[in-house]
């Protein structure tokens, strides 16, 4: 059960990193509220196929048509999520307010090193 909540949380983290590295408006409330938002849907997306399981090939599938539409292929699902997450992110960090710039301007990758290198002469 461990492995099936790492696969269906792994994509949510990565892209929280990666925003924090690169998007300098980013915020607390927004990577708290995308990573909720992504992990809702991966949950439920975990809870569909533990109560509805693909049949085997040759089986009459008796899936809801619903559930039968919400079960598309993992990969595709996977880059939904994704995309749900970092959107999700990024509009709820721009309607926050924003953290102080003497707080980022380590932290965001591109500033960092223009700092970095003002501070080696």
């Amino acid at each position: 059960m461990m492995v099936l909540g790492y696969i269906y949380k792994h994509k949510l983290l990565y892209i929280l990193m990666k925003m924090t590295l690169f998007f300098q408006l980013f915020s607390i409330q927004g990577a708290f509220w995308g990573a909720m938002i992504g992990l809702f849907a991966g949950g439920f997306r975990l809870i569909l196929n533990l109560i509805y399981k693909t049949p085997p090939c040759g089986e009459e599938d008796d899936r809801p048509k619903w559930a039968q539409a919400l079960q598309f292929q993992y990969m595709y699902y996977a880059l939904f999520n994704f995309s749900l997450t970092a959107v999700c992110a990024i509009v709820l960090s721009l309607l926050t307010a924003p953290i102080p710039k003497e707080c980022v301007s380590v932290s965001v990758y591109l500033r960092g090193l223009y700092h970095h290198n003002k501070i080696k002469t």
